[in-house]
């Protein structure tokens, strides 16, 4: 019979984001870059007061906060 070689599937998380509905974005940013030990590198990414972005996480996740409705 014929043998097949298995390749093994390697996967890492790249970053995740982290969705806050209600109160003011600024405020929710600060709170987890505050719980997560992390700056808040942008406050307003794109200017639409939907994303701030958070310094750089361990092992390079990039990690933003999400206002939602």
């Amino acid at each position: 019979p014929a043998t097949r070689t298995l390749m093994a599937h390697r996967s890492r998380l790249a970053g995740f984001i982290i969705d806050c509905e209600g109160g003011a974005l600024a405020d929710a940013a600060a709170f987890w870059g505050e719980a997560l030990g992390l700056g808040v590198v942008d406050p307003d990414e794109g200017g639409e007061d939907k994303y701030a972005r958070l310094a750089q996480g361990p092992g390079g996740l990039h990690i933003e906060v999400q206002k939602v409705t």
